[in-house]
């Protein structure tokens, strides 16, 4: 990077900043976690064996039935299934990040958050219009067109943040408070007070 492009990114960097636009906590990132959709992965935790079965024998393909007892009925239990083929696999979600899709409210803009990258990238008419990756600002291009939109979208994703907060804090007041009274019984029930 040359000279020239490095004071213009400065520059960029604290016109961003006195914007409230940088970080997950600016403006775009509270949009995109707010008002936007989590991005998922989710994994599944599966044996796979690509070697032949070595019992597999050609026309052993028919179900076995199970023993006659004399009811045509299979056996029930804690044991056995009504599906046959019930299968559990363990599946491993995680969140890579949140991306908000301004189209369904008749905008064409959108904000991605890349977790792994720490990458807070938004795009106004499919040009991108601002990338920051790990607090190092990437690529600024301020008009007021994009931003505008970023202005009404933060007021409603700060109003939801503050109904999140009070939300959160009610279920850890219950959950406190729940914790506190199992406590007091327990120690009435070993100890013998009241």
């Amino acid at each position: 990077m040359d000279e020239k492009e490095k004071k213009l990114q400065e520059l960029r960097t604290i016109q961003a900043t006195q914007k409230g636009l940088m970080g997950l906590n600016g403006k775009l990132g509270c949009i995109v976690r707010f008002l936007g959709d989590p991005i998922v992965a989710q994994t599944s935790f599966l044996y796979q064996n690509f070697l032949a079965d070595p019992y597999d024998l050609p026309g052993d393909d028919q179900e076995v039935p199970y023993m006659d007892m004399g009811t045509n009925e299979e056996p029930v239990g804690g044991e056995w299934r009504e599906d046959r083929n019930y299968d559990i696999t363990p599946v491993n979600i995680t969140k890579l990040g949140y991306h908000y899709d301004g189209l369904s409210s008749g905008m064409h803009f959108e904000v991605w958050y890349k977790g792994e990258e720490n990458e807070l990238t938004a795009y106004y008419k499919g040009y991108l219009v601002y990338s920051e990756v790990a607090g190092d600002l990437r690529a600024y291009v301020p008009l007021e067109e994009w931003e505008q939109w970023v202005e009404k979208l933060s007021t409603r994703a700060k109003t939801k943040q503050r109904q999140q907060l009070i939300t959160d804090k009610q279920t850890n007041t219950k959950a406190a408070t729940a914790m506190k009274q199992d406590w007091l019984e327990r120690m009435a029930a070993k100890w013998g007070f009241k």
